[in-house]
């Protein structure tokens, strides 16, 4: 680019001091259509550069709009994650710590929402079903437990699930169905 600044000036000037007849004699034909062919080439030279600084221009625009493009794009699908993991936070802070049941009808309520599984036909079984009470409970976030006996005397199991309410009542039920039955005042112990 710097030749073509200082070769432009040079082949402007000779057409000038050949008209004007600088140096006392004139400059053969040869040499003049020499230095009309080298502004020739200059000129197409510049146009040339011009013509590439252009595409080139044109391809950092469309690279430079691409890029803004992918960078919403994503921005906007970061966000979207964000509000979801934010909704998921929000939800858990909800069941999270978990909490006593507030009364008998929040209970009944709550056990009438869950579905009734097959009664058991051992105590494997039976226990089991009171663990996935309990699981679901805990998602819910609701605390209950479950309680597992051996009767000496009978030598058979009784597995019960067992609630305190927030006033300190204390129920219990068979895993199996949803029969709540008052057991005592949790407060005296």
């Amino acid at each position: 680019m710097k030749k073509l600044l200082i070769v432009i000036p040079i082949l402007l000037t000779i057409p000038l001091l050949i008209s004007a007849g600088c140096g006392g004699s004139t400059v053969p034909v040869e040499l003049y259509n020499e230095a009309v062919a080298a502004k020739s080439k200059a000129e197409a030279d510049l146009a040339a550069q011009i013509e590439l600084n252009e595409n080139l221009n044109n391809q950092l625009a469309t690279m430079e709009t691409d890029l803004w493009e992918d960078l919403e794009e994503e921005l906007t699908d970061l966000r979207a994650e964000i509000n979801t993991k934010q909704a998921r936070i929000d939800e858990l802070g909800t069941m999270y710590p978990p909490r006593n049941f507030g009364d008998v009808n929040e209970l009944r309520n709550w056990l009438a929402s869950q579905p009734d599984p097959p009664e058991a036909r051992d105590p494997v079984e039976w226990l089991s079903h009171g663990c996935e009470l309990q699981h679901k409970a805990l998602e819910d976030g609701y605390i209950i437990n479950v309680e597992c006996t051996l009767s000496e005397d009978t030598m058979y199991y009784t597995i019960l699930c067992t609630a305190i309410l927030e006033d300190d009542s204390y129920y219990y039920w068979d895993p199996d169905n949803d029969n709540i039955q008052y057991w005592m005042d949790a407060s005296y112990f």
